[in-house]
């Protein structure tokens, strides 16, 4: 019997009560106590969203005065421990030691980080024996000779370091031919990696023919996740090559398959176009209405129910859903929360955001309205990252929970003042959605490359494009100062075009303009599919589906000379929709010259 949301809590808290009052006479206690379960309704009755958001509303100030005490006393000792810097093994074992600290939240929280650390330390170990395992020489010359007995034995990088060796597919072509030309499923990791390394060599008829029948083998035969990747690129490049039956067959392949859920809206929205493109439009309704029900805030739904008035219902006509503070359902997970709620009090919203960030995996089995008081809790430490990331999971998982209020959580008008006074002829909702995918609004981000800030500056572009100083890209105002005039000559190098400027902005230009030259396609989503980095495609969708939604809750800005700003909210919306969200959005005659780029 289900019992999610508030009607089953209701359920749950009456059979607590039936179950105190009909423990048996001869019970040495009652199962439950009836003042505890009234205690557990007190705190767990729905509670409003804007009181939550504001602090005015928490789960620790509804506890006994006691326990409240309790857990703010622990929180700043927890908060000392990690001050004093001693957060080695030896230090956690002094820290936990204590009988009194047997249940404390903190310890399990400081386990798991030097948990971390130890995986984090073997991980880098087998990196490096990886690196030392050869650069590939030994796997190339098997690929050229054919060896497949030396080629079952080799993994997918070392077997994507070989092929990364040849610079033409000539060599390439026998072991390609006789891996294809094989019904056996021999070899499907071998079959990824040359069908991978044919992609390089597009647009070439010959070459596609012979990627997409690897793909097919190594999708039939191989094991996860590359079965689903090679699956995914087989019915793209079954719809470049206009063979609608493959390329629905390996789609529908896809959206049957659990373990390919990463792949489900793209899938689907291609089936989609499919079965618009062949006039089914039964099939078409059926896949639109999966887009809508399983993906709602996917750019995917997007390009395809980007239009329908429940976007507008969503919106206008949704009431603010209603919080829990406490579950029932998984009363494990209450400690957690008190402990993020504590470090609040306690003034030490960087501790509360990282245990809250380090409690996600617990607080998913909990009630909806219970992982939106969490949102909450994040929203107000300041923990953006992992507030998207429970927001994201729990609107898939409850859609009633989506209105204008939570949707504004999840696409906050965060750095608002600072972004639209530099992004002069740039639509400010554009840069908004690109900081949020690049830092998560985290002013402190850094990447492992080493960029920097809001927009994710590497220092060499500051002082190429600006003379700043790396330092001073921790400054909102110079980073996003910086990342603007950087998007600003993307933008015009790219005639405007959004898609291609966002994929730049992530992978480089160099990296754009091959790909272009190999996938010469006017159906620019195509064209994103095809990306083979996964993080650019997933980077440019992402940026495409915030610059939506904020165009939604925010509309187009009050200023007509910043380019696209002149444009009412619905016509920005419609570029995105026709595959490209940027047409026009700079004059050609604006774009600099190749030395000035250069």
């Amino acid at each position: 019997m289900a019992t999610g949301g508030l009607a089953g809590r209701t359920l749950l808290i009456g059979t607590a009560l039936l179950i105190a009052h009909a423990a048996p006479a001869e019970a040495t206690r009652p199962l439950v106590h009836a003042s505890g379960a009234f205690d557990a309704l007190r705190v767990s009755e729905p509670r409003d969203l804007g009181a939550a958001l504001s602090g005015e509303v928490t789960g620790l100030r509804l506890e006994e005065p006691k326990m409240r005490a309790r857990f703010v006393e622990r929180a700043e000792r927890f908060r000392s421990y990690r001050l004093a810097g001693r957060s080695g093994a030896a230090a956690f074992r002094r820290y936990c030691a204590s009988p009194r600290e047997r249940d404390n939240v903190y310890c399990v929280i400081e386990a798991g980080v030097l948990a971390e650390r130890a995986a984090a330390a073997a991980a880098k170990a087998r990196a490096r024996l990886a690196a030392g395992s050869g650069d590939g020489r030994a796997v190339a010359a098997a690929l050229r000779a054919a060896d497949v007995t030396k080629l079952a034995a080799y993994g997918a990088a070392e077997l994507s370091r070989g092929a990364g060796r040849f610079n033409d597919f000539e060599g390439l072509t026998a072991i390609s031919r006789r891996i294809v030309s094989d019904p056996a499923c021999a070899l499907p990791l071998v079959a990824n990696a040359l069908a991978s390394k044919a992609e390089e060599f597009l647009p070439d008829a010959g070459v596609m023919g012979l990627a997409g029948a690897l793909y097919a083998k190594a999708a039939r035969c191989g094991p996860e996740p590359h079965a689903s990747q090679a699956r995914f690129r087989q019915g793209l490049l079954a719809i470049w090559g206009k063979r609608p039956a493959e390329a629905e067959a390996a789609m529908r392949a896809l959206v049957a398959a659990p373990q390919a859920s990463a792949f489900h809206g793209r899938a689907k929205f291609w089936l989609y176009q499919l079965a618009r493109r062949a006039g089914a439009e039964a099939r078409a309704a059926e896949m639109r209405e999966s887009l809508w029900r399983d993906h709602a805030l996917s750019f995917q739904n997007l390009a395809v129910n980007g239009r329908d008035p429940r976007i507008r219902h969503l919106l206008v006509g949704t009431a603010a859903p209603k919080i829990a503070v406490r579950s029932l359902l998984r009363p494990d997970v209450n400690p957690f929360i008190r402990a993020i709620e504590a470090l609040h009090e306690a003034d030490a919203k960087g501790l509360a955001a990282e245990v809250a960030e380090r409690s996600l995996a617990r607080i998913g089995g909990a009630e909806p309205e219970v992982r939106l008081y969490v949102a909450v809790l994040m929203h107000r430490s300041g923990s953006a990252l992992a507030k998207f990331r429970v927001l994201t999971a729990l609107f898939q998982d409850a859609p009633r929970l989506i209105s204008r209020s939570t949707l504004e959580m999840l696409f906050p008008k965060r750095y608002f003042d600072v972004v639209q006074p530099k992004a002069r002829d740039i639509d400010p909702l554009l840069v908004l959605s690109l900081i949020r995918q690049e830092s998560a609004f985290d002013s402190n981000a850094h990447s492992v490359a080493g960029a920097r800030g809001l927009m994710q500056v590497m220092p060499a572009t500051a002082r190429h494009i600006a003379s700043v100083r790396r330092d001073r890209l921790w400054d909102p105002r110079t980073n996003v100062e910086v990342g603007t005039k950087y998007l600003r000559h993307r933008l015009e190098r790219y005639d405007g075009d959004v898609e291609l400027t966002l994929a730049a902005y992530n992978a480089g230009f160099s990296r754009v303009d091959r790909w272009i030259k190999r996938y010469p396609l006017e159906d620019k989503l195509l064209f994103v599919d095809l990306i083979p980095f996964r993080e650019t495609r997933e980077y440019v969708s992402s940026i495409l589906r915030n610059y939506f939604w904020y165009t939604q809750l925010y509309g187009a800005p009050a200023d007509g000379g910043r380019a696209g700003a002149s444009l009412t909210a619905g016509d920005k919306v419609s570029r995105i929709l026709e595959a490209n969200a940027g047409a026009g959005a700079v004059p050609a005659s604006r774009r600099p010259s190749a030395d000035e780029m250069e």
